[in-house]
């Protein structure tokens, strides 16, 4: 798919002439008062993004059309006009699928008609109302901020009482649009943005959960159109990152539960699945990539992702990456135990991770030919005595390919009361990269008492704020 965020293309190789297939399935066609002789783009929503679907040629009197002989699939489609400053419309495609749009680019709100589709019209008349609500808004708003300056209260009570009034009005409007249009493909569109009125008799705390408790209602998640629209993606995004606690465990749960709701819809638990891996995939808060990992290992790897399950070898080659990544991250999932090596120091007295006192680890993976570790054991260097005084043990481990230079890197940026260690064999480097994700260097986890994980892949000042958090240790 193409993006239209990329239609700075500077030549279209190919449009369609005007008049052609007049007996296809699909028939659009339109005239633009102020367009002329210059490219349209039929473009069509997938989530938030903006795609290219075909391109057409407006002719000198403004009209053009679109046609194919197979049904487009429903969603918000728009006219790009990549010569305009007004740059697109949108619009609606649903069952209607051969119809005409006369309308102003400039204005085309007020000005455009539809026939042969009572879903845009619907659509646009829709927005006209809501755009008058709109307006009578601005007005009394800007009435008000007049008055607020020069202390007018008799015309401040009359703002409000207008606002007010100007507020149910579109409420009541809101409903009654929904009573009558409920069953319609607009009416089921705009309650995947429609949000729940919470009881003002709430305290604050009440209202967030029943919010998100009823965020829910009246949606039909079996509706095709909703795919192609940004209607869904705000809403997944609400819910996820908004009306979620922010740790691994209620994440995943919300992940279930919406992925669950859109199990009777192929194609929406397909995109939601997918925005999901990618998102977890990509982020880089500590301890996400637990998200990721069950994603992966209970949708992708129990056959539910279906669009992999073919016998091609494209689909094998992308589950068996993602099964690799997540073989590669689940050792160091927060909350799992450290791997439990016995390495050598630098003066050849094994110790053994699980045997190092300390009430927390900090555990830190170097190489001393790398301009990025020195960097950070030198700040590592700077809270050694905070460290000592909050009881957390710092443990090193060198990549051992040059042992000479690792002492010396150990003189000059010396890390007080540190376990000093190194690998001694390849053997050795290969299990500790494979069992703590080590594709790149410095890295440094955190662990409790137990040498569980806390924290992973953390700098210095992130260590800091952890370690000044902890309780003084009491001799």
């Amino acid at each position: 798919m193409q993006h239209l965020s990329s239609l700075v293309l500077a030549v279209f190789c190919s449009f369609f002439t005007t008049g052609l297939y007049s007996q296809s399935t699909v028939q659009i066609s339109g005239q633009f008062e102020d367009v002329r002789s210059e490219p349209i783009i039929l473009g069509y929503y997938y989530g938030t993004k903006q795609y290219i679907k075909d391109t057409a040629q407006v002719d000198a009197k403004g009209k053009f059309i679109f046609t194919y002989p197979e049904l487009l699939e429903k969603g918000i489609y728009l006219f790009y006009f990549p010569g305009k400053e007004n740059r697109y419309v949108e619009f609606l495609i649903t069952d209607d699928q051969q119809f005409s749009v006369k309308g102003k680019l400039a204005d085309f709100t007020k000005t455009v008609t539809f026939s042969g589709s009572t879903d845009n019209t619907l659509f646009y008349n829709r927005l006209k109302k809501v755009e008058s609500f709109r307006k009578t808004e601005e007005k009394w708003l800007a009435v008000k901020t007049r008055h607020e300056v020069n202390g007018n209260s008799d015309s401040l009570k009359t703002a409000d009482a207008a606002m007010k009034q100007n507020s149910d009005a579109y409420s009541v409007y809101t409903k009654e649009f929904y009573s009558t249009n409920s069953n319609t493909f607009l009416g089921k569109l705009l309650r995947f943005s429609d949000r729940p009125e919470v009881p003002e008799e709430l305290t604050k705390t009440e209202k967030f959960y029943y919010y998100k408790k009823h965020i829910f209602d009246n949606l039909d998640w079996s509706f095709e159109g909703v795919i192609r629209s940004p209607q869904y993606q705000g809403l997944l995004t609400e819910y996820i990152d908004q009306l979620t606690v922010q740790d691994p465990d209620s994440i995943i749960a919300g992940c279930d539960i919406i992925l669950q709701k859109t199990r009777v819809n192929d194609e929406l638990f397909k995109f939601t699945l997918i925005e999901l891996v990618n998102k977890y995939a990509k982020s880089s808060t500590v301890c996400f990539d637990a998200i990721y990992v069950h994603l992966i290992e209970n949708y992708y790897l129990k056959g539910r992702a279906f669009w992999l399950n073919g016998p091609d070898e494209e689909s094998k080659t992308q589950l068996k990456k993602l099964k690799e990544n997540a073989e590669r991250l689940k050792p160091v999932l927060c909350g799992s135990y450290a791997y439990n090596f016995t390495l050598a120091d630098e003066k050849g007295k094994k110790h053994e991770l699980q045997k190092i006192a300390g009430e927390r680890t900090i555990l830190v993976f170097w190489a001393s030919d790398c301009h990025k570790c020195e960097a950070f054991m030198k700040e590592l260097a700077k809270i050694t005595d905070l460290c000592e005084k909050k009881g957390v043990a710092i443990v090193s481990v060198d990549n051992g390919t040059d042992g000479k230079l690792w002492r010396e890197k150990l003189v000059k940026y010396p890390v007080k009361n540190m376990f000093a260690l190194t690998s001694s064999s390849s053997e050795e480097l290969s299990t500790l990269i494979d069992q703590y994700d080590l594709y790149s260097t410095p890295v440094a986890y955190f662990l409790d008492k137990d040498k569980k994980i806390m924290y992973k892949k953390i700098d210095v000042d992130q260590i800091k704020d952890i370690v000044e958090r902890l309780p003084d240790v009491t001799n």
